[in-house]
């Protein structure tokens, strides 16, 4: 034994542990919570943690466990139930578990705590909601315990699915590409694009290419906005657009050290500035600026990028 008084400092102890409470002397130390295991990103419960100390086949449950395609809660609740009810019982619910397991073919599932249904490959998962004459086949579904999902907030009825179960893998590959447009796309342009699916594909897919056209455009003018809100100063069209003080405002500045701002027009300023300094042509909307307090703001944050031209702009 060994003991480090120091404040702060390991302390090595002997200890009886009888699986509830660790004993020291007159000290009792109640096992609960969460530990950490190197290796394994699951948080596992102490009293499990516990038996890999002594059982060898602990280490193997833990490992088929961690590897099933579960969700995070779920690979922790059978370990809890392993510590609780043995191996053996945890083992037969693993193994009913990983045979209703999608392995990257789309099904249907019951939705876990919802009125409906949910459709996943597990890696992709999407909610749908249901009408009444679909509640009783969905109740026999085994539950999605597999992969977080989206809910399209989309009616589906027994014809519609009964449709997509016929060819799951052409309607989840349509459904799919419209989770990944989300949070750019709205509730309503998703319907509308489902609905479409039903009753007039080619003009489903045709909305879906605009949807994605949007969406892209949307990311990288966030991710552009995030650069520029970043290092303040970027390079664009003929010199330099510079985000301001203020959220919304930004600076065009030319290489001959003129400065101008941006004006909305009716545009939001994001797309104006992403416009700018994605098509390589100075923005049209724009009010020269005057203010000498303006202009030393401009001129300190363009020496970061051009001292040379930082001069021009002072006044």
């Amino acid at each position: 034994m060994g003991i480090d008084g120091s404040v702060g400092g390991e302390v090595t102890l002997p200890f009886t542990f009888n699986r509830e409470t660790f004993t020291y002397g007159k000290m009792w130390f109640h096992v609960a919570g969460r530990v950490n295991v190197e290796g394994f990103n699951i948080n596992v419960p102490v009293k499990f943690a516990l038996m890999l100390l002594t059982d060898r086949a602990s280490w193997s449950f833990l490992e088929a466990v961690s590897n099933a395609p579960l969700l995070k809660w779920v690979k922790e609740e059978l370990l809890e139930r392993a510590a609780l009810k043995g191996l053996a019982s945890a083992r037969q619910v693993l193994n009913g578990y990983l045979a209703n397991a999608p392995n990257g073919k789309p099904r249907f599932y019951k939705s876990r705590g919802s009125q409906g249904v949910d459709l996943t490959d597990g890696l992709v998962g999407m909610r749908f909601w249901i009408s009444n004459d679909l509640k009783e086949a969905v109740s026999q579904l085994p539950e999605n315990i597999y992969c977080e999902v989206k809910n399209l907030y989309f009616d589906l009825d027994s014809a519609l699915y009964a449709e997509i179960s016929s060819q799951p893998e052409e309607f989840f590959k349509f459904a799919s590409r419209l989770v990944a447009a989300f949070p750019y796309l709205s509730y309503t342009r998703c319907g509308n694009c489902l609905k479409m699916y039903f009753s007039e594909r080619p003009e489903a897919y045709r909305l879906l290419e605009e949807i994605e056209r949007d969406v892209a455009w949307r990311r990288a003018r966030d991710a552009f906005w995030k650069r520029l809100d970043e290092e303040e100063v970027v390079r664009c069209a003929e010199g330099f657009l510079v985000a301001g003080r203020r959220y919304g405002e930004v600076f065009y500045v030319t290489e001959d050290g003129q400065v101008f701002e941006l004006l909305y027009e009716g545009a939001d300023i994001l797309d104006i500035a992403y416009r700018t300094y994605r098509t390589g042509k100075p923005p049209r909307h724009i009010v020269e600026v005057e203010d000498p307090n303006e202009l030393k703001f401009v001129a300190r944050t363009v020496a970061k990028v051009s001292p040379n031209l930082s001069v021009l702009i002072a006044p």
